[in-house]
């Protein structure tokens, strides 16, 4: 029989080139960030190629069961093709709120192709508390006050609780935005899923925030339109206090006049808390209307530095002055040295103008040769522009009436003091030349007392009889020039006879003595005589 026999063979398939690979699977779609009201359906889209494993969920790293009416494949699992976007039916914050995640399990055994996508939030909204702004730990109630003092830096927080996502928070100072120093979102200890939102402001109190309001303004989805809410505070800043002057325009003040223009000043005063205010007139104190300082009709007694203060609790202000300066026409006060002054031929005088006035005046002279009996000034020019008035070598033709003319500006009008006058002649009348031989009498009876006393002093008796009966005749003939009028020649002729006669009586004396009397009397009365037929014979010539 014959004997039968196996031969092992191996068979050993090679895999052929053309034979295709198997893809892997990738995620086309993952899940992103999502967030529903309460109660509405969610949709966590996942789409994968080549799916050949099977599709999960995970919420918080949990394994989340399909169940009807909850949790459903959003495409019926005979169209799925790679489609593992879930629908989550009438969210609900305590159950579906958190991080979710799509797998999907491998190809096959052997293939290394499994997919879990990155967490994606599905939030189901929580509509939170309104804000309330903290300062110092305390709930500040609605447009309460926060009390600062000017200078000082504070810190408030605002403060919403219990929102699904965090609230956004934002300051303003009234319509003006702020920044905070920061915000931070931490979960309810007794709720995980909500949050707490504080967001920190430091501002810097000063005069200029008093009274305005502060607003936190929190943003939230689940607030109803606008989507935000707002809590206020107003700012209550203490500062001492800062005074302007109103009404106190250089234009205006520059043309203030007297008896004319009204003086309204109004002290504006900014403190808190309110101040009382007061004026000052050259640093004292004076009486007004509160802040308001009011003078009708100006008058050139009001003008000065006044000035304006406040004082509250905090302290007081600096002191805001301003000048007031009120102006008046000119015045004449004095002309001289006299109204009406006689003079030496070639002398030199002087005439002086003060004026007041503000603006200073200015001065104008004027020689008026001829004068009317109205005082009216014919032929009149000017001669200087200054207070003074100097003539030098006066002769005839100076004389006349002067008259002083004082001008100023006031705003754009020209003001003008009525004129004064000064009239100066020369010794040409009857009355100026008895005054001028009466001078010249006086002068030589000076001369002649001074050489008797010094020289003569064991004759005084016959001197003194001498001199008396020369006093006695000059007074004759004093008098009886001024009952001459025009008879000037007789003079020098009775003056020519006293002298002779004089002359004789001396020669009748003692020696010696006598001599010196005759000589001294002689000198003296031949001086006056010169010098009145010298004005005499000028006189003559000018008319």
């Amino acid at each position: 029989m014959g004997r039968c026999e196996w031969e092992a063979l191996t068979a050993v398939v090679i895999p052929s080139p053309l034979m295709p690979e198997v893809a892997l699977q990738q995620f086309l779609e993952v899940p992103s960030y999502t967030e529903v009201n309460p109660d509405e359906n969610a949709l966590l889209r996942c789409r994968v190629s080549n799916k050949r494993g099977a599709c999960s969920w995970l919420r918080n790293n949990k394994p989340v069961g399909m169940h009807r009416g909850k949790y459903e494949w959003a495409t019926p699992r005979t169209k799925m093709n790679g489609d593992c976007t879930i629908l989550i039916r009438g969210a609900k914050l305590h159950m579906d709120n958190g991080n979710w995640q799509c797998q999907v399990t491998h190809s096959s055994f052997d293939m290394q192709d499994a997919l879990s996508s990155p967490p994606a939030a599905l939030v189901v909204r929580a509509e939170p508390e309104s804000p309330g702004i903290l300062f110092n730990g305390t709930l500040v109630e609605p447009n309460q006050k926060i009390m600062l003092s000017a200078g000082a830096r504070a810190t408030v927080v605002c403060e919403v609780r219990y929102g699904n996502p965090p609230a956004h928070v934002e300051w303003y100072l009234d319509s003006g935005r702020l920044t905070p120093l920061s915000q931070t979102n931490t979960s309810e200890i007794e709720k995980p899923d909500v949050w707490t939102t504080r967001s920190i402001l430091e501002i810097g109190a000063t005069r200029f925030g008093y009274g305005k309001q502060l607003a936190c303004r929190a943003y939230h989805p689940s607030y109803p339109v606008p989507h935000y809410r707002n809590a206020y505070a107003l700012l209550d800043v203490t500062y001492v206090p800062l005074v302007s002057i109103i009404g106190a325009e250089k234009k205006v003040l520059a043309n203030l006049e007297e008896g004319i223009s009204i003086l309204s000043l109004e002290c504006k005063a900014d403190g808190n808390p309110a101040p009382s205010v007061w004026w000052t007139k050259d640093g004292q104190e004076i009486m007004s209307n509160g802040s308001h300082l009011l003078i009708v009709p100006v008058m050139r007694k009001h003008s000065g530095i006044y000035g304006c203060q406040a004082k509250n609790d905090l302290g007081t202000s600096e002191s805001v002055k301003t000048d007031i300066d009120v102006k008046y026409p000119p015045r004449v006060i004095w002309v001289g040295p006299e109204l009406r002054l006689d003079v030496d031929l070639y002398s030199q005088t002087t005439f002086e103008c003060i004026a007041d006035g503000n603006p200073t005046p200015s001065y104008q002279w004027y020689h008026c040769p001829r004068t009317m009996d109205t005082n009216m000034c014919l032929d009149g020019y000017i001669i200087a522009s200054e207070a003074h008035l100097s003539l030098c070598n006066v002769t005839y033709s100076h004389r006349g009436s002067y008259v002083c003319i004082v001008k100023n500006l006031i705003g754009t009008k020209e003001s003008q003091m009525p004129r004064k006058k000064s009239n100066l002649n020369n010794a040409s009348t009857r009355e100026a030349r008895c005054k001028r031989i009466k001078r010249a009498h006086q002068l030589a009876e000076q001369i002649e007392s001074r050489n008797l006393a010094q020289r003569i002093s064991t004759a005084e008796g016959h001197a003194q009889e001498s001199q008396e009966q020369f006093k006695c005749h000059r007074k004759n003939l004093t008098s009886t020039t001024r009952a001459a009028k025009g008879r000037d020649a007789n003079v020098l002729k009775e003056l020519s006879n006293y002298q002779n006669k004089s002359k004789q009586e001396m020669q009748l004396k003692e020696s010696g003595l006598q001599k010196v009397v005759h000589e001294n009397l002689e000198n003296s009365v031949t001086n006056v005589c010169d010098r009145i037929l010298r004005e005499l014979e000028w006189h003559e010539n000018e008319t």
